[in-house]
C-alpha cells in the first residue's frame, strides 16, 4: 500500500482531493492510505500507522510477516546536486527504525541528465 500524510488545513485538503482524483484516474493496483496530521508532522503519523499495522498483523487474515517501508531517493549525476536533494528521507528513516520493527529500504534512482 502507498501512504501519504496530509495536514488538516484548507490548502492541504484541496491537495488531498487532487491527489485522490489523480490516483483514481491512474487506477493503480496499490491502495492509497491517507494519514492526517494537525501539527504538520510527517514521521509521527507514519510511525503510529506502522505500529498499528504491526499490532493488527497476527489477527489479520494473511497477516504481515515483515513491514517494509521504501523511501525512494533521486540520485543526481553531479555530486554537489546530491547535497541539495534527498535530505528528507534521513529523518523518517531514523525515526521509523527507532520506533518500529519495520524494515526501511532507501532505493536510489539515478538521474543522469539534469
Amino acid at each position: 500500500m502507498a501512504v501519504t500524510v496530509v495536514h488538516t488545513d484548507e490548502d492541504d485538503g484541496a491537495a488531498e482531493a487532487a491527489l485522490t482524483e489523480r490516483r483514481r484516474a491512474w487506477q493503480p493496483a496499490v491502495p492509497l492510505v491517507v494519514l492526517h496530521s494537525a501539527q504538520r508532522s510527517l514521521t509521527r503519523p507514519i510511525v503510529q500507522y506502522l505500529n498499528q499495522l504491526a499490532r493488527e498483523a497476527p489477527a489479520a487474515p494473511g497477516g504481515h510477516e515483515r513491514i517494509t517501508v521504501p523511501i525512494p531517493e533521486a540520485q543526481p549525476h553531479k555530486v554537489w546536486h546530491r547535497l541539495l536533494h534527498n535530505q528528507r528521507g534521513a529523518v523518517p528513516d531514523r525515526v521509523i527504525r527507532k520506533n518500529t520493527d519495520a524494515v526501511v529500504c532507501r532505493p536510489r534512482f539515478r538521474l543522469d541528465q539534469w
